[in-house]
């Protein structure tokens, strides 16, 4: 492909919009993905964490290590829980200045 074809494509707006939606369930997928591997990444530093046998420091990295991804995984709940919140005040809002205007 030359390098004015892919310029051409990428003005199109059909293209740009099309490969947009590819790009998010492409996206999607690895955030999907990474989801299904979490719990054996979080099953594998637990085992470390908890083996006599591994060094004091390998196993606090670690065990260090699960509970900052525990920390990221509340802050990500905590933060879609916050944007939930803000729709429905401003949803709110918004049928609170509709039954004025009646």
């Amino acid at each position: 492909m030359s390098l004015r074809t892919a310029h051409r494509w990428r003005a199109d707006p059909d293209f740009q919009t099309a490969f947009n939606e590819e790009r998010g369930r492409l996206q999607q997928n690895i955030v999907n993905r990474l989801i299904c591997d979490g719990l054996d990444f979080e099953s594998v530093l637990h085992k470390v964490a908890m083996d006599d046998k591994v060094p004091p420091a390998t196993r606090a990295s670690a065990a260090a290590k699960g509970l900052e991804a525990l920390s990221r995984f509340a802050d990500g709940d905590r933060e879609r829980r916050l944007v939930a919140i803000e729709e429905a005040l401003i949803q709110l809002k918004g049928r609170r200045s509709q039954r004025r205007h009646l």
